[in-house]
């Protein structure tokens, strides 16, 4: 990640999300969790969290309670990306920066879970 990218947690009304989330397609849905948590160890910064993403197409995600990640705290790109489908993306202004987040054929993109401290690089991308 950029300086100006970063992971944390945005917040829309009471509820707290978690973005800025490393996101994976499973290569075999029976070892999601297995590929997470191998995927946290390998992070220069080894990620302590994950979550599973399931339906259409299984996913894993890792993140980082030391970014502000808690354990049974929802995903916000999982949570968007369970009522859109195929392929979209989208930038919001949230409490700290930016978000921008991806999808591609109804799976967040790797590196389509980012938040920004401003608005030129989610912008840029978003174009």
């Amino acid at each position: 990640m950029s300086d100006a990218e970063t992971s944390g947690v945005i917040k829309i009304g009471e509820m707290e999300y978690a973005v800025g989330m490393f996101w994976q397609t499973a290569e075999d849905p029976k070892t999601v969790k297995r590929e997470a948590k191998l995927a946290a160890k390998q992070e220069v910064v080894p990620a302590d969290l994950f979550v599973m993403r399931e339906g259409f197409v299984v996913q894993w995600a890792i993140g980082w309670s030391s970014q502000g990640h808690k354990r049974g705290m929802p995903a916000a790109a999982a949570c968007l990306a369970s009522v859109l489908s195929g392929n979209w993306l989208g930038v919001f202004e949230v409490d700290g920066g930016w978000w921008f987040v991806a999808s591609r054929r109804d799976a967040v993109l790797p590196d389509g879970d980012i938040l920004y401290d401003n608005e030129d690089e989610p912008r840029t991308r978003f174009e």
